[in-house]
């Protein structure tokens, strides 16, 4: 922003101006005598003089540093912060037609001198004019130094027109160094360099000078090796999508107003854009693009106005910028690259042409298909050509060269010595990380499926240099049901490309392959057998082909080295031979045998692009040969497949062991090409440097890709090979038992393996044969269980029968192949007799857990568990119709003898008329004695009863 007093002047303002001279004139009174002293004047006595650091003085940070002298009183000096450098500037305010600004001195050790003492070196000094200094208003400043040290007292430097510069803007003012300057001072020690600027205006001056950034430029011949140098070229970055502002920061320096803006994405019809630049934030220039119609694609923006008198390619200072697309849809995109220091430090308008904001696209190059997709398979061409990478370089091509050549035809050429450097374009920049990407999705090892590998990355997408990677392949375990034979099957296959210059460079393809064979026992014989090849092309011809047999086991590692350059091309006014280099190396490790395969695989390769060439113009003159390291990649596999086989009835099968694990290291040494071509005799000559890659290094890192296991490992073998041995018997009824008739009773079968660590489930037969063939069986439940109940009948004949039990299982493994063995138990004899006539409590069942508790001999029941109970009662011995009733009593004695029970309570009888009636018992009382009765008629007769003692010591 300029400065406010530089555009108005009141009488207050002059006021104002005369009571700050006399504060500025104790100010810098102790500086008036280091300066009187350095040009011979008689100061008035002043105090002891205050030291002031050179780089305060040069860079007009205090006021204390300079002496202003005039003819005539009513200006003032102060601090301004319309700065080009530091945190502020000197402005003379409301100046007389002439005046004398003096430096304290400065010390030789300033680092505003350094190269002060080099061939075609400049002083150099940003001002800004106030508004009435203009062409008719013939304004001059002239500048002289003195060092009395070494000899030299108020040697003019020259004296410079004001007219072409712009007021209100900063100008860089260019003082030429004398031979007699330079030998006196170059090289030299001193702490008295004083400086002198008298400025003249033959009309009264209105309004301000601001005075900045006093130092010495100096440019060196140009280097060979396409350094550029230090404050030259950058540039403000501007990303935004759709209408919404984008302000933003930048670290103070030379702006250049755009002359017009590219649309990434969107069309511009309709639409401005609005750009603000300035300083902390506070706008001092704005300018306004509209549509460019002479653009067909409707991409483009070209300037219609600016405010203040600015123009496109006028250097200002600023540290910060605002920008915004009126009228933008969201799907709007605009990336563009303000040119910062171009020239230097130089300011100004008419120094050099508006470079463009736009150098071309960075992101729609697409390399045609990779020769080798599943790795190396033959020779194949070792460069593929798209026309969209062709066309995104000739697009860059065309802009550099057209800005280029304005810059060498314009009037506004640039002053020798010096450069012209232009932004790092978006696409010499490196914009990715190589980072992997899975392009299949990964699943577990489970020997029925191959378990397939796929990852890749890209430094640079769509980038006219660029560098990727892919690697891809399998693992196959493969089982033969009903068989011991197995079979594994691995490979993988690297592939390494670059794109130069848009050229696709297959660079390296590697390619192991490794194949087992276990053969086979059961049921036919086959040998074992196992084969491999590992494979390498460089360039797309095959370096190294071989057959490796994994049974013997081998390790093998080789390094390769090799360059292939492309066919020459013109970029710019380079006549340029690019190409690529490849430093690959292949390890592997690998043994097999019955068993499977255990290899281990590490394909490695370093990518480079190496830049060669000169100029192919007669008017200038530069080279470049530089190397750029693209990309080091190396991708360690493990593959492992053991096979075992195990006939144990547990597992029955093939067992498969091991894993897959991919990792990868990646990095980037980076590096730079700038095209560098000078124009005119050096070192009195400038420069126009343009960087074609600027390659980002990437620090190595490590990154796992896949790491897999066996998740279903068996693969089940041939049932006749896991057979076991088993136990059956008949553990209840026991041999020579006597059951009674009508009552339920639980048999009790026992089958299973010999060895009690295999797991195995069971299913039960049983029969039942009579001795008289008309005496009957039931079957109650459980039929095929380890646990039928069974109630046998009344015997026909007697009181007593005879039945032989006998039962035959089968126990089957649960290993991967389930194998059944069968077994028989010994027949056991029993005899079943008739039970007398008796209604009698057979047991009490919990009804939450199920636990049965029976009478003991003297007819107690005891109850363990606090819970609920049924009484189960049975009638035997009886005929007719039956019904049969439960009591409760309390024992009023306290005592199982229950020698005076109260008065009973009936219970509800579930089945009455069946020979099991049951009865829920209600809730009884802690440490208290019932008596549980149970009476049954026959045809309304009374048949039977009886009674048991309940205790609850625990219930409730």
């Amino acid at each position: 922003m300029a400065d406010p007093g530089q555009f108005k002047n009141t009488r207050r303002g002059n006021k104002r101006g005369r009571d700050c001279l006399s504060a500025l004139t104790r100010s810098v009174a102790l500086a008036s005598v280091l300066v009187a002293a350095v040009y011979g004047q008689e100061p008035p006595p002043q105090p002891a003089p205050v030291t002031l650091a050179s780089g305060a003085v040069l860079g007009f940070e205090t006021p204390t540093g300079w002496v202003v002298t005039g003819p005539a009183a009513g200006f003032t000096t102060s601090l301004s912060t319309n700065r080009t450098q530091g945190s502020a500037a000197l402005a003379l305010v409301n100046p007389p037609n002439s005046l004398q600004l003096f430096s304290i001195p400065v010390a030789s050790s300033a680092s505003a001198l350094a190269g002060l003492g080099e061939q075609g070196s400049i002083f150099q000094l940003d001002l800004m004019v106030p508004m009435q200094d203009s062409e008719e208003v013939k304004s001059s400043i002239e500048g002289f130094v003195s060092s009395p040290s070494r000899h030299l007292k108020r040697i003019a430097l020259a004296k410079l027109s004001l007219s072409a510069c712009k007021p209100g803007a900063y100008t860089t003012l260019r003082f030429p160094i004398s031979d007699a300057i330079r030998s006196a001072l170059g090289g030299a020690n001193y702490n008295d360099l004083a400086f002198e600027f008298d400025i003249t205006s033959p009309d009264h001056v209105s309004g301000s000078y601001i005075f900045d950034n006093l130092r010495v430029h100096s440019v060196s011949a140009p280097s060979t090796t396409g350094t550029t140098p230090p404050g030259y070229g950058g540039s403000v970055e501007v990303d935004f999508h759709g209408n919404a502002p984008i302000s933003q920061s930048f670290a103070l320096g030379p702006v250049q107003i755009p002359e017009g803006f590219h649309l990434k994405s969107g069309a511009a019809t309709g639409t401005r854009v609005d750009l603000e630049l300035g300083l902390d934030g506070i706008a001092s220039v704005k300018c306004e693009y509209g549509p460019d119609a002479a653009d067909t694609s409707h991409a483009s923006y070209i300037v219609d106005s600016c405010t203040n008198g600015f123009e496109p390619g006028d250097l200002v200072n600023a540290n910060w910028t605002n920008m915004v697309i009126a009228g933008a849809t969201t799907a709007m995109i605009l990336q563009a690259q303000l040119a910062k220091a171009p020239v230097g430090d130089l300011l100004g308008r008419g120094v050099l042409p508006p470079m463009p904001t736009f150098w071309g696209n960075s992101d729609t190059c697409i390399p045609p298909p990779s020769t080798f997709p599943s790795g190396a398979r033959g020779a194949a061409k070792p460069v593929n050509v798209s026309s969209s990478c062709s066309q995104q370089l000739a697009e860059a091509n065309q802009i550099v060269s057209n800005y280029f050549k304005r810059v060498n035809s314009s009037d506004q050429t640039v002053t020798s010595p010096s450069w012209v450097v232009a932004p790092v374009p978006e696409f010499a920049k490196r914009h990715g990380d190589a980072k992997p990407k899975q392009n299949v999705a990964p699943r577990a090892l489970d020997g029925a499926n191959a378990l397939p590998f796929d990852d890749s990355g890209d430094l640079n997408p769509g980038g006219t240099f660029d560098a990727y990677w892919r690697l891809n392949g399998n693992l196959t375990p493969t089982a033969y049901a009903g068989t011991d034979r197995d079979t594994t099957h691995f490979e993988a296959n690297l592939t390494a490309h670059g794109v130069v210059f848009g050229d696709d460079v297959d660079v390296v393809d590697m390619r192991a392959v490794a194949d087992t064979d276990s053969g086979e026992t059961t049921p036919q014989y086959m040998a074992t057998k196992s084969s491999g090849t590992l494979q390498v092309y460089v360039f797309g011809s095959e370096i190294y082909s071989d057959t490796v047999d994994p049974s013997t086991g081998f390790t093998y590692d080789k390094t390769w080295s090799q360059d292939f350059d492309l066919p020459p091309i013109d970029f710019w006014i380079f006549s340029l031979t690019a190409g690529a280099s490849v430093n690959a190396e292949l390890s592997a490790q690998a043994s097999a045998a019955l068993q499977g395969a255990d290899l281990s695989v590490t394909p490695s390769a370093s990518l480079s692009a190496h830049v060669k060439g000169g100029v192919n113009i007669v008017v200038a003159s530069g080279d470049v040969d530089a190397s750029v390291d693209l990309v080091k990649v190396s991708t360690p596999l493990r593959a492992q497949a053991k096979w075992a086989v195990n006939t144990t009835p547990n597992i029955c099968a093939l067992t498969l062991g091991g894993s897959l694990r991919g990792d990868l290291t990646v990095s980037s040494g980076g590096g730079n090409v700038k095209l560098n071509a000078s124009f005119g005799p050096c070192p009195f000559c400038y420069t126009d440097s343009e960087t074609l890659v600027s390659w980002g290094a990437l620090a190595s890192t490590t990154v796992n890709l896949f790491n897999a296991s066996p998740e279903t490992p068996f693969f089940g073998l041939p049932a006749s090979m896991c057979g076991f041995p088993v136990n059956v018997s008949i553990g209840a009824p026991i041999q020579g038992a006597t059951l009674s008739a009508g009552l339920p009773v639980t048999m009790q079968g026992i089958a299973a393996p010999t060895d009690p660590n295999t797991r195995s489930t069971s299913t039960y037969t049983w029969t039942f044969t009579p001795a008289n063939p008309t005496d009957t069986v039931t079957v109650n439940s459980g039929a095929n269980t380890a646990n039928p109940v069974v109630t046998f009948g009344p015997p026909h004949s007697g009181s007593k029968a005879s039945w032989i039990i006998k039962m035959t299982a089968k126990v089957t493994s649960d290993g991967f192949t389930r194998v059944t063995e069968t077994g028989s138990a010994t027949p056991v004899a029993i005899t079943v007799q008739q039970l007398p006539r008796s209604a009698s409590v057979t047991e009490l069942v919990g009804a939450s857990d199920g636990t049965i508790v029976t009478p003991d001999a003297t007819g107690l029941v005891t109850i363990p568990v606090p819970q609920y109970y049924t009484a189960q009662g049975l009638v035997s011995g009886a005929s007719g119709k039956l019904n049969t009733t439960f009591t409760l009593a309390t024992c009023a004695d306290g005592t199982a003898t229950c020698t005076n029970p109260v008065t009973p309570t009936a219970l509800t009888t579930t089945s009455p008329a069946s020979t099991t009636p049951s009865v829920a018992l209600p809730a009884l009382t802690t440490y208290t004695y019932y008596k549980l009765t149970i009476a049954t008629t026959a045809n309304g007769n009374p048949f039977a009863s009886s009674s048991v003692i309940v205790y609850a010591p625990i219930l409730f």
